[in-house]
């Protein structure tokens, strides 16, 4: 599949009044650090609402946190009403305390979502987002090649030296910083881009407004592919490469490039910046976020490398069973190499060189690999299946 995207945008009301709710005040003795799992690119970690542990997409591009209606009731979230413009006052839900380590964030703001279409791409066992508040009260370190999550106070906070300090304002709590994209046919594009753990699969997405003004569309052949599933449904548009992307001093070479076609969704004509730095460039660094300095610190842990890594196989999956996890076809990408071998809608994958299926994070990994050849076994009705498929870059 050339993939997924996870996208949750809370409720601006919300958001906004996280503002207005008191942080903790208790103070880390030294950092804390976690680990998370890597998910369809996007980084999983447990943390305790009010007391009860539930796994949660940590997503900078997430105003606020997001639980779904079952987890709000099993860790007794109390309903508040707080301010946000106008004189407004909205009910909204607000958690006593989140837990991720030994950090704590007191009085934290909830929007409660229909989580439904983020399971069935991310797992039953996902019941939610956890963004803003966290990232306002500490600096937050993520390590994709080492799988961690380092949380510190900002007052004890040092960058390391060399790394690429950029500066940032913050839109409905979501991080953005000036990048410099270049093209082929339409010279290098100045662009103001949420960096969002949160969005999957690709090194950049640009919204309809960005199009509107720069029509890049045709500026290297492209492939009509699904974005990403969000709480609003499943959104579509075109994926192509171009030559580079500048952020800071860090230059990636030939990034893939997703380009929203859709007039609604989070990269609609609504979009409140350009797009996002996602996880085709962030799964090559270390990245900071701290808010309170105004910075967003970027490292290249990776080797450089010409064009980030997305799938091979056009497959598009979607889980549907909460209890055993099961995962099935849900799209096929046209003229993919999924398609070329038969694959078919509604296909249960159970087997993949061998090995039965665990975790999709590790069929996504492999699914990369173009040039190369793997076995999948599929369920199909009553009949199983041996498929081989010549994994092949899509872009």
């Amino acid at each position: 599949m050339t993939f997924l995207r996870y996208r949750i945008i809370a409720l601006l009301a919300v958001a906004t009044g996280a503002n207005n709710c008191p942080n903790d005040h208790g103070l880390l003795a030294s950092p804390t650090t976690v680990p998370f799992e890597l998910r369809n690119d996007v980084p999983l970690v447990h943390a305790r609402v009010n007391g009860v542990e539930f796994l949660l997409v940590l997503d900078s591009g997430s105003g606020s946190l997001v639980l779904d209606y079952a987890a709000t009731r099993e860790a007794h979230v109390h309903a508040s009403s707080f301010g946000i413009t106008n004189s407004r006052r909205p009910v909204g839900r607000v958690a006593d305390s989140i837990n991720l380590g030994a950090a704590v964030v007191h009085d934290a703001p909830i929007a409660v979502a229909n989580m439904a279409a983020i399971q069935r791409h991310f797992g039953f066992d996902v019941r939610g987002t956890i963004g803003y508040d966290l990232f306002k009260r500490y600096v937050v370190t993520v390590d994709y090649p080492a799988k961690t999550i380092t949380i510190s106070e900002p007052d004890g906070y040092h960058p390391d030296s060399g790394v690429a300090s950029l500066p940032i304002r913050l839109v409905h709590g979501q991080p953005v910083v000036k990048a410099s994209i270049e093209t082929r046919r339409h010279g290098v594009l100045p662009a103001v881009l949420t960096v969002d753990l949160g969005s999957s699969a690709y090194a950049i997405r640009l919204s309809r407004p960005f199009l509107a003004r720069h029509p890049i569309e045709s500026d290297t052949a492209a492939v009509p592919i699904q974005l990403g599933a969000t709480v609003q449904g499943i959104e579509y548009g075109v994926l192509l490469r171009l030559p580079s992307v500048q952020i800071g001093d860090v230059r990636f070479l030939r990034p893939s490039v997703a380009l929203s076609m859709q007039p609604d969704g989070v990269f609609g004509d609504e979009a409140p910046t350009d797009g996002t730095i996602g996880a085709g460039i962030l799964r090559q660094t270390r990245v900071t976020f701290d808010y309170a300095h105004g910075k967003v610190h970027l490292a290249r842990i990776a080797p450089a490398v010409a064009g980030d890594s997305v799938d091979a196989s056009g497959l598009i999956f979607e889980h549907r069973d909460s209890a055993n996890g099961r995962w099935f076809v849900q799209e096929l990408v046209p003229d993919s190499p999924a398609e070329a071998a038969g694959l078919r809608i509604g296909d249960e994958l159970t087997a993949l060189d061998g090995k039965p299926v665990s975790s999709l994070g590790d069929v996504r990994e492999r699914l990369r690999q173009s040039g190369t050849t793997c076995v999948l076994v599929v369920r199909r009705g009553e009949a199983t299946i041996q498929v081989v498929l010549q994994l092949r870059a899509l872009v």
